[in-house]
């Protein structure tokens, strides 16, 4: 994917965009951290990383969560790559 460059002129409008950026990039990085550590509990409890493996063995409602939270994870790191590609200059 292409980088995003976003060029501004004005000091004070480029210290509120990166401060913006990195705020979100840490927030997002919490929120992957948690994703993985619920998908990681899960996991472990069960020792199986496939949806197949887990039939008769989890419980409806945990099989479900567990899918949502690697649902969940896969749009956070997506969203996060997407941040990382952009680039903000000064002129």
């Amino acid at each position: 994917m292409a980088a995003n460059v976003i060029t501004l002129k004005d000091p004070l409008s480029l210290d509120v965009l990166l401060q913006a950026l990195d705020r979100e990039k840490r927030m997002l990085t919490l929120a992957i951290d948690q994703a993985k550590s619920k998908v990681a509990a899960f996991e472990t409890k069960f020792g199986v990383q496939h949806r197949t493996g887990l039939f008769g063995t989890a419980d409806d409602m945990e099989l479900i969560e567990w899918e949502g939270e690697q649902e969940t994870l896969a749009r956070l790191l997506t969203r996060l790559q997407c941040l990382e590609e952009i680039r903000v200059e000064s002129e």
